[in-house]
């Protein structure tokens, strides 16, 4: 009986140490992140840099921030996140700018109530245009990354990348050739909308102007997490930085930057609540420190260019005197930021 006994211990003690069989999507890793209880975030790939969609649950239902580029892929996060969150009383999504890496798998949630800013529908609608050309550029490109994979001289250090990549090129091309049909938000809002969910609030505040015209924060205070799609980063974990490789004021309209710069000041005023920054691709990080001095930049770059527009303004003069390093040193170096800013 003893004996019975201790084997029995010593095999349960040798299955915990055993890692755990990881997870797959189509071929590519999943990754679950526990930002906070009732709070998770999922992406595919070590290497890529995919879009991660986070989903927090509430006394309303499930609220989801942002879908993919492959509705295939939402419908396994769709999977993963009921059983995360241990429920499947999915009620909102809510999308943080309309490219179509975080719209296009807007239909895996049909059944929920699709909310964004006004301008994400008119970036949707262009996409979905391009459908055509999109599909021969991918077409092309699979080719392309096929032939260097066969070919055996990409080095070995970049064939886990190389191989991720054309796996999500192939889920793409799989996508745009199925005749898809774009899932438009079902609420639009121009400058701010508080989703009231009984014990979680989420408070929407445009921020476009940077990435897109459609860009917004995602306050959920009760959690501290704050959503900014893919508007910055402090540094990259991968070499593949995606959409946020780009920081720059220049997407909106004139009248987009007093609601940007007034939204944006609110939250730093409010950085006690903000426990974690959470950006639209699993491989960017962003920290407060990041958060402002990048309203620094904006602030400091739009009061230049206002007055250097007034007249007897040198636009030429100022733009070869305008050195990063010596105006924002704490940025140089920084996704998506040049020299010139």
């Amino acid at each position: 009986m003893f004996k019975k006994t201790f084997f029995l211990v010593l095999l349960m003690t040798a299955l915990m140490v055993l890692p755990c069989t990881a997870e797959s999507i189509e071929g590519l890793a999943l990754h679950v992140q526990k930002i906070e209880p009732g709070a998770v975030r999922v992406w595919v790939g070590d290497h890529v840099s995919s879009t991660a969609v986070s989903a927090i649950a509430t006394k309303k239902g499930i609220v989801v921030i942002d879908s993919t580029n492959i509705p295939k892929l939402d419908e396994a996060f769709r999977k993963v996140i009921a059983r995360e969150l241990g429920r499947s009383d999915f009620k909102y999504l809510i999308n943080t700018h309309g490219h179509g890496d975080h719209t296009a798998g807007n239909g895996v949630y049909a059944d929920c109530q699709i909310i964004a800013q006004e301008n994400v529908k008119a970036m949707m609608e262009e996409s979905f245009k391009d459908i055509p050309r999109r599909i021969e550029w991918n077409k092309e490109s699979l080719k392309e990354q096929k032939e260097q994979l066969a070919s055996g001289k990409i080095k070995e250090e970049e064939k886990a990348t190389a191989s991720e990549q054309l796996i999500i090129s192939t889920l793409t091309g799989e996508y745009l050739n199925s005749s898809p049909k774009p899932t438009f938000p079902t609420k639009s809002f121009q400058d701010r909308l508080v989703l009231d969910c009984g014990d979680v609030t989420f408070e929407l505040s445009q921020s476009g102007g940077t990435h897109t015209q459609s860009d917004i924060f995602i306050l959920v205070p009760q959690k501290g997490i704050l959503f900014t799609g893919d508007m910055m980063a402090d540094k990259w974990l991968t070499d593949t930085p995606g959409c946020l490789a780009t920081f720059a004021v220049r997407t909106g309209e004139v009248r987009d930057y007093p609601v940007l710069v007034k939204n944006w000041q609110a939250l730093i005023e409010r950085k006690d609540e903000i426990k974690h920054y959470i950006t639209g691709h699993w491989n960017g990080e962003l920290s407060h420190e990041g958060f402002q001095a990048r309203f620094a930049y904006l602030k400091a770059l739009l009061a230049d260019v206002g007055a250097v527009s007034k007249p007897g303004g040198d636009f030429n003069q100022f733009i070869t005197g305008y050195s990063l390093k010596d105006k924002f040193p704490q940025l140089v170096g920084s996704p998506g930021i040049t020299n010139q800013g």
